[in-house]
């Protein structure tokens, strides 16, 4: 249990909260402390503190691609605070908390393209970057000009070109935070730039880019059931789902977790499944793909694992 923490300016600070209801996953023991900044001094001021006094600290945006132990950890930093969102400097700013969806709809209501592909991602704008979310043949990164990195020494502007991004990575150093980012916005109204800037474009043919994406995602993947996303990283030229549908795990439970029918590199919580349920069907699917096929399957999800000693 984590001592006593001062009061931060620029930080809302809270115990003892249940870390269920802030993943998708619906699963996850108490946080025993958790610090929340408002705005990039109190993110500074936080990590300060929680570099020096707890260490193994957590970082939490959306909590989508995230499964928490039932036993729960010491300390979370929530970037959920972090929601500024506008033009700025000639681009688009976003700061770490921003949802992905939101971030969309505002690029919607300002007649920008580009992003539509990546709709239905469930992240933070934090989260995208640091995974390099991606869908649909793009990757977040592909339009983010900068990266705002906070650490205990302060705050800074990384140009993306210069961070080691690669398939589901970021590359932000380690003990580093997102704090936000910048978007590039083309001059030009053309639509072949998406992928490298946000274009102009006509609301309705962004609507209907929208619409037919969010209808690929409801046929093929358990929206309506709590998970975390994709739990593994796909193999070089091929499909985690795939390789455990061709295992025939494909609606395989422990417990109140299931290997979802409707697509095999989703485990759904059925209601009530623990830390412990998913493991168990993780290492399942792990041990009879590396056997049937040889080829061992790496977690997308990020874990938590018990608080720390």
């Amino acid at each position: 249990m984590p001592g006593r923490v001062p009061d931060i300016e620029g930080v809302v600070l809270k115990t003892d909260i249940p870390l269920a209801d802030f993943t998708t996953f619906r699963i996850g023991g108490t946080a025993a402390l958790w610090l929340e900044p408002t705005d990039i001094p109190g993110l500074e001021k936080a990590l300060a503190i929680l570099h020096s006094n707890f260490p193994a600290f957590r970082i939490l945006g959306n909590g989508s691609n995230l499964l928490v132990d039932d036993r729960g950890v010491d300390a979370v930093l929530s970037l959920n605070g972090l929601t500024d969102l506008g033009f700025g400097n000639g681009m688009l700013e976003a700061g770490a908390g921003v949802r992905l969806s939101r971030l969309i709809t505002f690029c919607h209501s300002h007649d920008l393209g580009g992003l539509e592909p990546l709709c239905g991602i469930p992240a933070s704008v934090g989260g995208a970057v640091k995974m390099n979310a991606g869908a649909n043949g793009l990757n977040f990164l592909d339009f983010v000009e900068s990266v705002l990195i906070v650490t205990p020494n302060g705050s800074q502007w990384f140009k993306c070109v210069d961070m080691e991004s690669g398939y589901r990575d970021g590359g932000i150093p380690k003990g580093a935070v997102v704090a936000g980012c910048r978007i590039r916005v083309a001059e030009e109204d053309a639509a072949y730039l998406s992928g490298r800037a946000l274009y102009r474009v006509r609301r309705k043919r962004s609507q209907e880019i929208l619409k037919r994406v969010m209808a690929q995602r409801i046929l093929s993947q358990p929206l309506g059931q709590p998970s975390a996303g994709c739990i593994f990283r796909n193999p070089e030229n091929d499909s985690a789902g795939r390789l455990i549908d061709q295992a025939g795990l494909k609606g395989r439970r422990a417990g109140s977790a299931e290997i979802s029918m409707k697509h095999a590199n989703f485990i759904v919580n059925l209601g009530g499944a623990s830390f412990y349920n998913v493991m168990e069907l993780i290492d399942c699917a792990r041990e009879r793909v590396k056997a049937m096929f040889g080829i061992c399957l790496e977690p997308e999800v990020t874990i938590w694992k018990e608080a720390s000693a």
